[in-house]
């Protein structure tokens, strides 16, 4: 709109301002609306560009059995987070009975390893490190199988002199195993087992 058209209509200079000045208000924001118009056609514009290259990459690639492989490879790291996440928990079980059991004495290595596998079959939680349970466990292994822990003496001048007569120790060795056998005791069978094997013993 031009001053001259508003100045030929005989209106005021007051009028004429104002008018020319809300005018330009109103051109200003039709502007502004097509550059935001012409913006949002631009960024549309792009993105169908970039979908269009990226479905020229995908020109004679078979999309079901592209799924497949995707499926497949998805739940096979899913399967190896498990597995990592099953041996850490090993490795922290592992650690803390470790070190629950720092202050018991075994007869032997065997039965430290007998008395371990026995633990874990009970299925006892780890929790803030700690094996819940594990006393009561312990308790319980000591009465069924006391011969896997050392018990010392407390009295420290303790003499102990064999018996007259005593039995060889591949015969007490054979008492033992034989006793174990009747009563079914497979934890003492296999101890006596491994003893007569690192002492060249036959066992009959």
């Amino acid at each position: 709109m031009k001053r001259e058209f508003l100045q030929g209509l005989e209106l005021s200079d007051d009028i004429i301002e104002k008018i020319m000045k809300e005018n330009g208000t109103d051109v200003a924001r039709e502007k502004q609306r097509a550059d935001n118009a012409a913006s949002e056609r631009d960024g549309i514009k792009e993105q169908l560009d970039a979908a269009a290259t990226s479905l020229k990459g995908f020109e004679g690639v078979d999309v079901s059995d592209l799924n497949s492989k995707i499926a497949t490879l998805t739940a096979d790291l899913a399967t190896k987070d498990e597995d990592y996440k099953n041996k850490i928990a090993e490795r922290d079980y592992n650690d803390a009975l470790s070190a629950a059991l720092g202050g018991e004495k075994f007869s032997s290595g065997y039965a430290k390893d007998g008395i371990i596998a026995e633990i874990k079959a009970m299925g006892l939680q780890l929790k803030d490190g700690n094996i819940l349970g594990l006393d009561d466990a312990l308790k319980s292994i000591r009465v069924k199988i006391p011969d896997a822990f050392v018990v010392e003496d407390t009295n420290p001048n303790k003499v102990v002199i064999p018996p007259a007569g005593a039995m060889p120790i591949g015969d007490d060795l054979q008492v033992r195993y034989a006793a174990a056998k009747n009563s079914g005791n497979t934890f003492e069978m296999t101890k006596c087992v491994r003893e007569a094997y690192e002492k060249k013993i036959q066992l009959t």
